[in-house]
């Protein structure tokens, strides 16, 4: 089965064991998440700032009723998406770019107060750094994964796009797909290790407003590695955005 739902039961307090874990060697320099950050993360870096920053929390808090700016209203979503267990693993979405400065800011901390290297800086990939890791050993790459099928032999979809849940539910094919995003831990990584690089949320890039790798609702042309950014200029929080982190070592 291509699905990984495989669950990493990190301790998300160890974060000497989370830089280990949840990242990987992207140079010689830097490293890089292997998931999209998920809901469980970020509501750590929420509750720590609720605490101690109210004012930021009211900035950096997700905002659910975005789910219901899609062209069907999803109150489920609103209601569970961010805090129901169920949904832990699955990407966090729905907060602005400024948001995510503000969780790396903290998560710079966590890692700098626990781990044994030397961190000189949290952030977001640049678009050069996010395509060349989506395309692992192979700089020609369309996709993160190998080729330019979109399914693998067996008939089961590579990542989380618009066309894959469909064909999912067809006669004969596994009804094991999500209809919005999937966990972060889903289908198979690419060469480095890292997961869901084109497709389940477009992750932002360093340049505010521009995005990559397509989305849960994106089109198989979105999803490639240089494809067009779909999203590119948005400035509120989307249930189709999501994003994951560099770590740069300070060698």
């Amino acid at each position: 089965m291509s699905f990984a739902r495989r669950h990493d039961n990190q301790n998300f307090n160890d974060w000497k064991g989370l830089l280990k874990s949840q990242t990987v060697k992207i140079s010689d320099s830097s490293l890089m998440s292997k998931y999209e950050v998920s809901n469980k993360l970020y509501n750590l870096f929420l509750a720590d700032l609720r605490k101690q920053d109210p004012s930021g929390y009211a900035l950096a808090k997700v905002d659910s009723l975005k789910w219901n700016e899609q062209p069907v209203k999803n109150d489920g979503m609103v209601k569970n998406y961010n805090s129901h267990p169920a949904y832990s693993e699955f990407p966090v979405v729905n907060i602005s770019h400024e948001a995510a400065v503000m969780f790396f800011t903290w998560l710079k901390k966590k890692y700098m107060a626990d781990a044994k290297e030397k961190i000189k800086d949290v952030r977001l990939p640049s678009a050069a750094e996010w395509e060349a890791a989506a395309a692992g050993n192979s700089p020609n790459a369309v996709y993160s994964w190998p080729g330019s099928d979109l399914f693998d032999k067996s008939g089961q979809p590579y990542g989380q796009y618009k066309g894959s849940s469909e064909a999912m539910t067809k006669p004969g094919k596994l009804n094991d797909s999500w209809e919005e995003t999937a966990p972060v831990n889903s289908y198979k990584p690419n060469t480095l290790g890292l997961y869901n690089m084109c497709g389940n949320v477009a992750e932002m890039t360093s340049e505010k407003g521009h995005t990559k790798g397509g989305a849960w609702n994106s089109s198989s042309e979105q999803l490639k590695i240089h494809g067009h950014d779909e999203f590119s200029g948005f400035s509120e929080p989307s249930p189709y955005i999501g994003f994951r982190y560099v770590v740069i070592l300070d060698k």
